[in-house]
């Protein structure tokens, strides 16, 4: 997609001037790779692994853990500073949001699992609580948007 800074300009009234949609640019990987991806990327979260702490109840999520050690003065790995990392996306079926929460260098714990994916996960319930995505399946959301469509 061609990325997006603006949805739309409105008055000081708050009357719709101009608004813009995403614009497809090209598929960069295959859509049978892409489900490959989220397929893998949602087991970082469950039971075993690294980043189960982002789990956002009600909803599938899928992201990836990180922890880099810090180069010191001397050229060489810092023992006692790191950048711990979590990215995601949710829900995993079809994704509204992508996460991405760096803390550089944490101070009780290293792994981007344990720092970083609890805040992912915070920021995601209050973000998607805030879009009004609902929780549940991608075919439960669907069926209820389209209920919601057909009595509005």
């Amino acid at each position: 997609m061609k990325p997006l800074l603006v949805k739309a300009v409105t008055d000081s009234r708050g009357r719709t001037l101009k608004r813009y949609s995403p614009e497809p640019v090209r598929r960069v990987i295959s859509a049978q790779s892409a489900a490959t991806m989220r397929r893998i990327l949602k087991t970082v979260i469950t039971e075993g692994g690294t980043g189960v702490k982002a789990a956002v109840d009600g909803y599938t999520a899928g992201g990836k853990t990180g922890t880099a050690q810090k180069i010191d003065e001397t050229g060489t790995y810092a023992a006692d500073r790191y950048v711990s990392s979590f990215i995601g996306f949710v829900p995993v079926e079809h994704p509204e949001l992508v996460i991405l929460v760096v803390v550089d260098e944490p101070q009780v714990q290293r792994y981007g699992g344990i720092v970083a994916a609890p805040v992912f996960r915070q920021i995601a319930l209050k973000s998607l609580t805030y879009l009004n995505i609902p929780p549940g399946t991608d075919a439960t959301r669907l069926r209820v948007s389209r209920e919601h469509r057909a009595d509005g």
